[in-house]
């Protein structure tokens, strides 16, 4: 073989060489990148995450303390009805007693 030829087909395998280790290379840069774009995803998905959840914690106390206070009304209410019932037989009690006590006179 020619000297010519010899140095050509070093130089194909050279130039093979260098293309493959740059292809190693950049596919090892590609796989970094795409690792540290998933970590950026997953950092911002979680904070998406914790900031629904504060939103849905937040409605749900809301929620919470109305239909507490809706609660809170109704007992009060009903508290007030059994009060006016009660005094309402205490009342025909004192009558009741004082009519047999006078009854009796």
């Amino acid at each position: 073989m020619r000297e010519e030829t010899v140095t050509h087909i070093l130089n194909i395998e050279r130039d093979a060489l260098d293309a493959y280790e740059n292809a190693q290379s950049e596919a090892k840069q590609l796989v970094e990148e795409a690792k540290k774009t998933a970590e950026m995803m997953r950092r911002q998905a979680l904070a998406e995450a914790n900031q629904q959840a504060g939103q849905i914690i937040a409605e749900g106390r809301k929620m919470a303390e109305l239909k507490r206070a809706d609660i809170i009304a109704h007992a009060g209410a009903e508290a007030q009805s059994l009060e006016t019932v009660g005094m309402r037989h205490f009342d025909e009690a004192v009558h009741f007693i004082l009519d047999q006590v006078v009854g009796l006179e």
